[in-house]
């Protein structure tokens, strides 16, 4: 530990009750070394749980793991510390999870607040305003990081990419700039292959050729040139739950795939139009009622009659409940409201499908895609992760619809 330059913290819902763990970021903290949190998604970490906890170590561990602080008190007792409101203190403060440190139990205390200082080797006359700065830091910085272990290749990547950024950062150094090595050697290597191989393009020029596409290059279909490529990208979402992060993936998907990207609208009238032009395919922003409308369901449902590629992007924060999925899309004529059963009643019959077979198909399909982790707080590099994810996804969905390899309903499964 104390060879440490930063101390990261896997933050999951029992992190704070392990003995060793306390004793280690007791250790970071007087030492100086940087603590930075990195949330596991699914952890059940929250920093309200983490103050209730590290505020009260004594009556909450009675409950979560009586035998810690035992342990606890007599390291740090080794060191002078008796009252356990220091290590409270000491590690409230160097987290950062609080702006005062006053709570139940520890009032305004100029003699906590020197020995606090005293460990952490702070000027007592700064602490007032260093708490609330470092606070909103760290705040600022629990509200894009995370790590999330079933990630695709891209989003890991651009997780262990902002991680070691917010390392840097605590540390007082620039972030790093990230480069690839891999474009680099290509485009060094031009030269020489070309010397090697007369008459055609080396691999490593074609490699280079690709990389330099971008991701716009990864969407075209063989031997059709980006600027070909033309189309209509169409987005089905619940424009009053997700309406900002659904115009920012439209502006980061029209740079990406230079063509145009719709945000679909709920008009009975214009649905079907909106469909038959998505010939780039369609994204679903996954939200608490996105499937709780009629035109949203139709839309599904012709883009998936019509085997057009479909990827869902589930909007970090937008509640939507997968467990509640499959239930809703088999019944629902019991749980949408009855003027959307009406609509989407009167539409399928105009087509000649009925409500069973949409929600047979939607079920088949939405319940077995893998969605796409859509943080709109998220740092810029997972940001790009996710846009890459969905540029992937599109492309892989719209080669094995077309070459029939797989069958509409199993979409995604990789």
């Amino acid at each position: 530990m104390h060879k440490s330059d930063v101390v990261v913290v896997l933050a999951t819902k029992g992190v704070l009750t392990r003995p060793w763990c306390l004793l280690e970021m007791w250790e970071a903290a007087v030492n100086q070394i940087p603590i930075v949190l990195f949330p596991v998604v699914g952890g059940g970490w929250t920093p309200d749980d983490a103050r209730t906890l590290l505020s009260d170590l004594m009556g909450q561990m009675q409950a979560r793991n009586p035998t810690c602080m035992a342990e606890v008190m007599a390291h740090v007792g080794r060191q002078g510390v008796t009252d356990v409101r220091e290590v409270e203190d000491v590690l409230l403060a160097h987290i950062g999870l609080v702006s005062s440190l006053e709570r139940p139990g520890r009032p305004a205390s100029m003699d906590l607040d020197r020995r606090l200082c005293a460990h952490l080797k702070r000027d007592v006359a700064e602490l007032a305003s260093w708490l609330p700065a470092h606070n909103k830091v760290v705040e600022q910085r629990l509200s894009f990081t995370s790590w999330q272990s079933w990630g695709s290749d891209n989003q890991i990547i651009a997780s262990v990419q902002t991680l070691l950024g917010e390392c840097a950062l605590a540390l007082g150094r620039a972030k790093p700039e990230w480069t690839d090595p891999w474009a680099s050697s290509a485009r060094s290597s031009d030269a020489r292959d070309s010397a090697n191989v007369s008459g055609r393009a080396s691999i490593r020029e074609e490699l280079s050729s690709h990389i330099s596409c971008g991701l716009l290059g990864c969407w075209c279909w063989p031997g059709q040139a980006p600027s070909d490529a033309g189309g209509r990208l169409l987005i089905i979402c619940a424009r009053n739950e997700c309406g900002g992060p659904a115009r920012l993936l439209q502006r980061q998907l029209v740079d990406e795939l230079q063509c145009d990207v719709v945000i679909g609208s709920d008009d009975v009238d214009t649905w079907c139009g909106e469909v038959e032009s998505a010939t780039r395919g369609v994204v679903l922003l996954q939200t608490q009622s996105v499937l709780r409308n009629a035109v949203r369901l139709l839309q599904l449902f012709e883009a998936v009659e019509q085997r057009l590629p479909l990827v869902c992007v589930n909007v970090v924060g937008g509640g939507y409940d997968f467990a509640q999925i499959k239930p809703l899309l088999l019944s629902l004529s019991s749980e949408l409201h009855s003027s959307e059963m009406a609509t989407l009643r009167a539409e399928l019959a105009a087509h000649g499908n009925g409500v069973g077979q949409l929600g047979s198909l939607l079920s088949d399909t939405i319940c077995h895609t893998l969605s796409v982790l859509f943080n709109p707080a998220a740092s810029d590099v997972v940001m790009e992760a996710a846009i890459k994810d969905i540029l992937q996804k599109l492309t892989r969905g719209a080669e094995l619809l077309q070459t029939g390899a797989i069958p509409v309903t199993v979409l995604n499964h990789d």
